[in-house]
This record gives structure tokens, C-alpha cells and sequence, in this order.
């Protein structure tokens, strides 16, 4: 508290400081711009009295974490969402390669800051492995609260012979508002749904992208309005690995984990990277992964499957699935180009223009994210 007095602060996207003397009678507003766009704050104020002498002031400290109207409605200290995002999931047949993947993503930025990244509403085209795109925000080492919602997959690396196998292969790009821009985008439905329009099939990519080789695929579109659901799972066992099938009705990302003992916490399966953990970006057509050497044992599936976007916020809780049991392993390691994806946790969240609080008398002001 003597360092916040000093007024020895140092300001962060997570922290911001206000410090005046009040002498008017009256509402006061107080206005904090550039803080994080759909995070809850703690505010904390520190009103202290002005005698000369400092041995003879007083001071009341008062924090709150909401607000509440005079019709009882509650709500977060927080600066509103400028628009919720929008992703498409793209079901190749084939692996597609970065030489597709690549140029879609970039296609997708373009269309969102034809008149500059800033000027535009801060549009990020964001990739399910959080791909940066030189110039703008990387969403992998951005440092935010409520960073834990947003997780990305590890990119698998696939020779050149694996490239074009009968392996279906889920590519997912999202539209993100970046979390800390002024200004709300422009035209951002229509954009989004222009560009699933224009590249509605492999034969429309050739033609804006100038790929010659593209993988049929199948095009949906995912967002956080739907509540996930239970996946459809099947397992076989062989030596030292399990394959595990997977499909649901909508376009998920599940996150599976085979367990000898007790039932993981959805914080757990999170961070999991172990090679019992894998990443099942599910839908209507049924893909296989493998865990790979594994002990002696019996097993037992957990998962928590979100929808198919990087911070979605809708889950299904824990689920448990079938146990299965392995034999004794082969003590010869194995690999597969199968889909055995990992998580990668990222530093990401959500950012804002400002937030305007009215006050009575105040002195000294501090807004920390929760």
C-alpha cells in the first residue's frame, strides 16, 4: 500500500493506476482505457485525507470485484466484448501440407485488414496451432489474464511421403478481435462470411489461392453458442498401443487422456501433455489417434471436449469413457503418423477500449485483473 501512496506503480495491460486529488463535490468518473476486453477487474481504492501534516491523515480502503444496479442486476467490472469470434473448421481428406494451410491463413488475415490491422478493428487470423503473422500480435506470448481459456494444439511434423495419405486432417482458423484494440471491427460478419463463401471448396482454392493440390474437405463453421457434447468413442488395444475413434455430431476439440488411476480434474487434462494425452478435434466424420507406448495395465478414458475454437469457454466437464487393457509393452519404441496432437496452454485473453467508473470522492485508484 505505501508503494501504491508513493504512487511507485508500474502499469501493465493487467494493472492500471489512477492518483489525484478530488476537491469538487460530487460524482467523479474516472476513465481506464486500453484494459483487457471481456476479463472481470478487482477494483481497489485508497482514499486518503489531505492534512499538511501526513502524520495526521487518514485513509479507508474499499475493494469490489461487481457492480449492482438499483434493479439488483450484478454485473463484473469489465469492458465489453467487441464481437464473439467466429471460426470454420476445415476436414481435409488428406493431410494438405503447409504449402495449402499456409496461404489459407494468410488469405483470411488480408480479408480482415484491407484497410490496416489497427484501423480495421484489430482482426487476428488465428490457426489452431496460434501460427504468428509477422507484424502483428503474437497470441502465443501474449501475456493476459484468463489465459488458461485459450489453448492451442502442437503442430505435427509429417515427412514428405505423409504429406497427400489417406489421413483426415482438421485445419481450424478463427477470426479473434485482438484484446487490446480502441476500436470494434469493421464489417466483420460480412468479411467472415465472404470468405466461406469464396473458398467453399478445394476447386475455389486453387483459384484464389493459387495452390494446385488441395484435399477435398468438408467446411464448418463453429462458435461458442452451442453447448458440446459427448463424443462417440471406440478403442482397440494391441501390444503397447491403444486407437482410440472418435466423432460427434458438431465440430469439437476434445481432449482425451488414458488413466491408470484416479479421474483427472478438467484443469488436469488442460495441461496434459503426457503421451497418454491427445488432442481430438472431432465431427461428423470419424478419426483415429493412437497412445503409444504404453505400460502393462488396465486403462480407463477420460476426456473434456470444448468447441472447435482456441478459447472456448463451454465445456463438457469430465467424461469417462470405456477402460481397455494393454499387454505387456514391446520394448521397441513405436511412431505412427496418426493424428496425436498436444496441448500448448497459451498466454492469451481478451482486451478493451475503457472502463468508466462514477465515484464520490476518491484519492487513489487501482485496477488489477482478477
Amino acid at each position: 500500500m505505501i508503494n501504491w501512496l508513493q504512487k511507485n506503480i508500474t502499469e501493465s495491460n493487467n494493472l492500471k493506476y489512477f492518483s489525484e486529488v478530488l476537491n469538487n463535490v460530487g460524482n467523479t468518473v474516472v476513465s481506464f482505457k486500453n484494459v483487457a476486453r471481456g476479463v472481470p477487474y478487482k477494483v481497489k481504492i485508497i482514499a486518503q485525507s489531505t492534512q499538511g501534516k501526513i502524520s495526521d491523515r487518514t485513509l479507508s480502503v474499499i475493494e469490489f470485484y461487481n457492480y449492482t444496479f438499483k434493479n439488483l442486476t450484478t454485473i463484473d467490472i469489465m469492458a465489453p466484448v467487441s464481437i464473439a469470434p467466429r471460426c470454420a473448421q476445415y476436414r481435409f481428406n488428406t493431410i494438405p501440407g503447409d504449402q495449402v494451410t499456409n496461404p489459407l491463413l494468410w488469405y483470411w488475415q488480408r480479408q480482415f485488414t484491407t484497410v490496416g490491422f489497427y484501423e480495421g478493428g484489430c482482426v487476428l487470423a488465428l490457426d489452431q496451432y496460434g501460427t504468428p503473422i509477422p507484424g502483428l500480435p503474437n497470441m502465443l506470448k501474449e501475456n493476459f489474464c484468463n489465459s488458461e481459456k485459450c489453448k492451442f494444439v502442437k503442430k505435427e511434423n509429417y515427412t514428405d511421403s505423409q504429406v497427400g495419405l489417406v489421413l483426415t486432417k482438421t485445419y481450424t482458423i478463427c477470426a479473434y478481435p485482438y484484446v487490446m484494440c480502441e476500436s470494434d471491427p469493421l464489417n466483420y460478419d460480412e468479411i467472415f462470411n465472404g470468405i466461406l463463401t469464396k473458398l467453399s471448396t478445394n476447386q475455389t482454392f486453387n483459384e484464389t489461392l493459387n495452390t494446385r493440390v488441395v484435399p477435398e474437405f468438408k467446411l464448418i463453421e463453429t462458435n461458442d453458442n452451442l453447448v458440446p457434447e459427448k463424443p462417440t468413442i471406440s478403442m482397440v488395444s494391441s501390444v503397447n498401443k491403444v486407437t482410440v475413434s472418435a466423432s460427434s455430431s458438431k465440430a469439437q476439440r476434445c481432449i482425451l487422456k488414458l488413466s491408470l488411476s484416479s479421474t483427472p480434474t478438467v484443469s488436469e487434462l488442460d495441461r496434459c501433455s503426457t503421451n497418454d494425452c491427445k488432442v481430438a478435434q472431432t465431427s461428423s466424420t470419424v478419426t483415429t489417434y493412437e497412445f503409444v507406448n504404453l505400460n502393462k495395465g488396465t486403462y480407463k478414458l477420460y476426456g473434456v471436449c470444448y468447441n472447435d475454437m482456441h478459447c472456448s469457454v463451454r465445456n463438457t466437464g469430465i467424461i469417462e469413457f470405456q477402460s481397455i487393457t494393454i499387454s505387456t509393452p514391446d520394448p521397441v519404441n513405436s511412431s505412427s503418423a496418426t493424428n496425436s496432437s498436444s496441448v500448448v496452454v497459451s498466454e492469451v485473453s481478451s482486451n478493451s477500449s475503457f472502463i468508466s467508473i462514477s465515484l464520490m470522492v476518491l484519492f487513489f485508484f487501482i485496477m488489477t485483473l482478477l
